[in-house]
């Protein structure tokens, strides 16, 4: 499972069991280079064809003829458009039974975000936003600024 952010730690306990395999991490590739959510680099390709080349890039790197990976995307609703909504994908690759499957789960997501100035403004914001369950990212208000701290946990 390629992945940046511990979803093989989500994963395997489901599947495992079902499957009679072992799911393990694979790392050696920057999966940001793809898209991320946050969009600082921009996704080239559909979210199911982003989880396709994961999964191959995973393969790859783990010398395996099979592969996973996963590719969320955060949107604004199906319905109404007002409200934060996550859809993630996840891809099986099995090249020795040529065969892939996948998986889509979506739904409401916790997506907040804040223009602050106040340290007590981004402690209250912390605790609204769930914090440190859900990891915030810190970056300056200007588009053009790249400068970007995501994954803070604590």
């Amino acid at each position: 499972f390629l992945t940046q952010h511990g979803k093989e730690r989500i994963v395997a306990p489901l599947l495992e069991p079902f499957l009679e395999c072992r799911i393990s991490h694979v790392s050696g590739y920057d999966t940001d280079q793809l898209g991320t959510f946050s969009g600082e680099f921009k996704r080239l390709d559909t979210q199911i064809e982003t989880a396709r080349k994961k999964a191959r890039i995973g393969m790859q790197l783990a010398d395996l003829t099979v592969g996973m990976a996963s590719e969320g995307a955060f949107v604004a609703d199906p319905f109404g458009g007002l409200m934060p909504w996550n859809i993630e994908v996840v891809m099986w690759v099995d090249d020795e039974a040529q065969f892939e499957v996948m998986g889509i789960a979506q739904g409401p997501a916790r997506s907040l975000h804040r223009a602050l100035r106040k340290i007590a403004d981004l402690e209250n914001f912390a605790q609204e936003a769930g914090f440190p369950a859900h990891h915030l990212i810190l970056r300056p208000q200007s588009n053009q600024d790249p400068r970007m701290v995501k994954g803070i946990a604590n």
